[in-house]
């Protein structure tokens, strides 16, 4: 069956077995559809809630009713101590660091007394406003914002419970490729299909309005490396208590890498002399029609003649017209002369003057259909 919103963010394949159709009972202010089909990809198995929301629907969502921006609660702390620990045994604590989504605050300033360089990015004007409080420095915007590409990089990126939210996952791992540095990490963590079965509190538990996506390990990393263009170097699962009943939240995450940067410090030298070799080079043939003002007709005005007129002094021959075997550059006009089809040539009382050929790799071919077409006129060729 095909999707009837949403290809999948990972293959883009909109091959789908349709799950079940979840409803809701919204509130009356909330704009977003009161019901999706629950899917999973034929193709990649990534499973994903294809909604008839838009981007633009859900950024509205979360500036109107953000419950993130409320204190951090004691199942939030406990999953903030986890995360930390494995940033803190795998990352250089001098090292810049951004948390997008960073809601309350709670892991940006607890690795902030960890010595950590942290910033953070929020869409919530509450969120960032806290936070700029404790002396952290924050943006107001999202991955998707326009003007993203007005903020700094960094040597690290958390990504903590967020991109489970987001539909356009494709431009959201973009903007996080853009946002790291070469070589730099980004560690992503969301809820883990896997668990939901053994840790269900309630009915559709991991499913709602927001949860958009459905991560297990495979199609994590297929995010980050099809989509993203990054390198998976680190997993693991974790979970944590919520209530006092026995249930917990289970979750997966991934640490990516930004590919380093390889530097070729020869290459300018190397070109240089190649720009150098150009434009120091002569066309003597060319030099002496533009001085003797012999009229001639030019077959050929593709790239390389193109690149003759201003480079040589093909501009101040004596040219009578143009032929070109391509019909598409035919009619037109090149340097003031009209350009033909090689037809033109036998049929205007021009069979004297000589034919320069202004072509690379096609000399051979255009000297052959002069011969076939029983041409007189003398060939120059430069190639």
């Amino acid at each position: 069956m095909k999707s009837k919103n949403r290809a999948c963010s990972i293959c883009d394949s909109k091959d789908v077995e349709v799950l079940y159709n979840l409803k809701f009972k919204l509130l009356d202010k909330v704009k977003l559809p009161d019901n999706y089909d629950i899917v999973c990809c034929s193709r990649c198995g990534f499973v994903y809630a294809d909604t008839k929301a838009k981007q633009e629907d859900c950024d509205k969502f979360y500036k109107e009713h953000n419950m993130y921006e409320n204190p951090a609660s004691i199942s939030d702390i406990e999953k903030y101590k986890i995360t930390l620990r494995t940033l803190w045994n795998r990352w250089d604590n001098n090292k810049s660091l951004l948390e997008i989504g960073f809601a309350n605050g709670e892991l940006l300033r607890e690795l902030k007394s960890y010595g950590f360089k942290v910033n953070g990015m929020d869409t919530s004007r509450k969120c960032v406003e806290n936070i700029r409080k404790d002396g952290i420095h924050a943006y107001r915007r999202s991955l998707l914002s326009s003007n993203i590409c007005k903020t700094p990089t960094y040597d690290y990126i958390v990504l903590s419970h967020v991109i489970e939210h987001i539909l356009n996952l494709k431009g959201a791992m973009r903007s996080v490729y853009r946002l790291l540095n070469f070589g730099g990490e980004v560690y992503i963590e969301v809820p883990d299909l896997w668990q939901y079965r053994d840790n269900n509190a309630s009915q559709f538990n991991y499913f709602d309005i927001e949860h958009l996506n459905h991560f297990t390990k495979e199609s994590l990393s297929n995010l980050a490396e099809i989509v993203g263009g990054l390198k998976v170097v680190d997993s693991g699962v974790k979970k944590w208590s919520i209530g006092n009943n026995g249930s917990y939240y289970p979750a997966i995450w991934i640490i990516a890498k930004k590919p380093e940067l390889i530097v070729n410090n020869k290459s300018l030298e190397y070109i240089s002399g190649y720009v150098k070799e150009c434009i120091e080079k002569k066309y003597y043939i060319i030099d002496e029609l533009a001085k003797s003002q012999e009229e001639i007709i030019v077959w050929g005005v593709g790239s390389l003649a193109q690149k003759l007129y201003p480079l040589s002094k093909l501009g101040e021959c004596n040219i009578s017209y143009c032929v070109d075997n391509d019909k598409n550059k035919q009619g037109n006009i090149f340097g003031g002369k009209k350009v033909f089809a090689p037809s033109y040539i036998g049929s205007n009382g021009h069979q004297k003057n000589r034919i320069l050929v202004l072509s690379v790799y096609g000399s051979e071919d255009i000297i052959k259909q002069i011969k076939e077409m029983k041409l007189e006129n003398e060939v120059i060729r430069i190639f």
